[in-house]
């Protein structure tokens, strides 16, 4: 095998079955001119990035530095992401922050979520509630009526779809609008907690002014096998306590106030007119990360399945290209064919060891036994 076309082939088709390792190993075996190649090179960093092995992706000449993936890598090459972190858990009243949500049937966390961010000081809250048929609507009353001197601020999304795009963009305009003395707007799902290691104000107060977004990496919760069952009557905290490394999967982030850009699907990158900004910086050196609470439940998981499969279906039913959320796509078409027992085991694949895990949970109960 001598062609460059040949190598490009064979790495593009090793990339789309998700054989990541290969790639490394056909860019070893070229030539020096093959591995010089700009879509060698490319898919090479690509292929390091998804397995996770960032510096040496930080080694390939000819990166766009200005890309997502370089930024991340960046970030957390060198970090020691499977370490525990000492969080800060309040902080003053923050004028120049804003949250936005969009939310559907989170009765059972989306109070907690509001409390966390309420502690590390937040006060401008902007949610959009898509259809919830459970208490979520009552739950965001409740905190609203509880901490008078947060402004929450309700939208109504009636329409079945997955446009978690627009409807973002449209909660980060009225944020932009609405409060001028807002710099920086959260897009925060409800299953997702800020985590700080130092003052928030402090870690915004020195982003360079050319930074117009954060990237963030986040950890998820995951449901342990050893107590799991034992510990479902627990608050969700409690029973969540342990957690996956830090990665660049599913990284989120967080967007300079400005009229004219956009939030993408999933919160994952803003863009400016079509176009992604390409003036990150990345939230893990400044102390910025995200940990989340993916699958909580049996039950949640089924409500997720059911409501993301259904939402996609219907965003593509009115020709919307892109809409992101495969995940949902896939399960819900396993749960099409399988019914609950597919459910069953799409939440038990989620099920972890505490011995593949780190011992890191939430500092819940200070901020519970602080404002309640």
């Amino acid at each position: 095998m001598s062609g460059l076309q040949e190598y490009l082939g064979l790495a593009r088709s090793a990339l789309q079955a998700g054989r990541w390792e290969e790639v490394p190993r056909l860019y070893g075996e070229a030539t020096e001119a093959i591995r010089q190649d700009a879509q060698m090179k490319e898919m090479l960093a690509y292929a390091l990035f998804v397995m996770g092995r960032y510096a040496e992706l930080l080694n390939i000449e000819g990166i766009d530095r200005d890309s997502r993936m370089w930024v991340l890598s960046q970030d957390l090459a060198g970090s020691d992401l499977a370490g525990q972190h000492r969080l800060v858990w309040y902080g003053p009243p923050l004028p120049q922050v804003a949250y936005v949500s969009m939310v559907k049937d989170e009765e059972d966390i989306i109070f907690i979520n509001l409390l966390w961010h309420y502690s590390l000081g937040f006060r401008r809250f902007v949610l959009i509630d898509n259809l919830s048929t459970d208490n979520t609507r009552g739950e965001i009353g409740f905190f609203a009526a509880t901490f008078k001197d947060a402004v929450v601020i309700v939208m109504e999304d009636p329409i079945v779809g997955h446009l978690q795009s627009e409807f973002t963009t449209a909660g980060f305009r009225v944020a932009c609008s609405l409060w001028p003395e807002v710099a920086w707007v959260f897009p925060i799902d409800a299953d997702e907690f800020l985590c700080a290691e130092k003052p928030l104000g402090g870690i915004l107060a020195v982003v360079p002014e050319t930074v117009n977004a954060l990237l963030l990496p986040k950890a998820q919760y995951a449901p342990t096998r050893e107590f799991y069952a034992l510990e479902k009557q627990q608050p969700m905290f409690r029973r969540f306590r342990y957690r996956e490394r830090l990665s660049h999967n599913s990284s989120k982030i967080v967007v300079r106030s400005h009229p004219f850009l956009e939030i993408g699907q999933g919160n994952h990158v803003a863009t400016f007119r079509g176009q992604d900004i390409k003036s990150y910086a990345g939230g893990l050196r400044l102390g910025l990360h995200y940990r989340e609470y993916f699958l909580r439940s049996q039950e949640h998981a089924r409500k997720k399945v059911i409501n993301g499969g259904r939402a996609i279906e219907a965003a593509e039913a009115m020709g919307k290209k892109d809409v992101g959320g495969d995940h949902w796509k896939i399960w819900y078409r396993i749960y099409q064919e399988g019914g609950e027992s597919a459910i069953i085991s799409i939440f038990e694949s989620h099920h972890r060891h505490v011995k593949d895990l780190i011992d890191d949970p939430l500092p819940m109960g200070s901020v519970v036994s602080r404002w309640l």
